[in-house]
C-alpha cells in the first residue's frame, strides 16, 4: 500500500491518495481531496469489473454500463447508508443475531486505515500482512 499526502502545503494535509494492490492483480485507488471546487459533487465512486462500469455520484445517482446497456438510478435525497446500517446493527442486537458487517471486515478496514497513515507518515510503501 502506498499512501501519498500533500504535506508540503500545510492547507492540504488532508488531500491524500492511497493505492492498494491485491494478490489477484486487482488494484484500488482511494483519493480524498480537500481542495476541490465546492460546486462540484463531493464524492465519486467508480468501479470497473470486467466489461462493466459503475459510477456513483455524490450518493445521489448511479450509472451502470455493460457491453450493450446503460442504466441510471437517481435518489431524491443523498443516502450514504448510515441510517440503514445503524438500524441493521440495532436489529441484530435486539434479535441476538450476527452483526451486518462481520468483525473480520471491520478489523481489516481499520487496519488498512492505520497502515495508510503509517505509509503517509513514513513516505513509503507499507506491506499488508494478515
Amino acid at each position: 500500500m502506498d499512501g501519498i499526502c500533500m504535506m508540503q502545503n500545510p492547507n492540504l494535509g488532508d488531500t491524500v491518495t492511497i493505492n492498494l494492490g491485491f494478490e489477484n492483480g486487482s488494484i484500488a485507488n482511494v483519493c480524498y481531496f480537500s481542495n476541490g471546487n465546492k460546486k462540484v459533487p463531493k464524492e465519486s465512486i467508480e468501479v470497473f469489473c470486467g466489461s462493466n462500469f459503475f459510477h456513483i455520484d455524490d450518493f445521489m445517482t448511479m450509472t451502470m454500463h455493460s457491453d450493450n446497456a446503460e442504466q441510471k438510478m437517481k435518489l431524491k435525497t443523498q443516502d450514504k447508508g448510515h441510517t440503514k446500517q445503524f438500524e441493521m446493527v440495532m436489529e441484530s442486537l435486539k434479535k441476538g443475531e450476527a452483526f451486518p458487517i462481520p468483525f473480520e471486515q471491520i478489523y481489516h478496514s481499520s487496519k488498512l486505515t492505520l497502515l495508510a497513515l503509517e505509509s503517509i507518515a513514513g513516505s513509503r510503501t507499507v506491506q499488508v500482512k494478515d
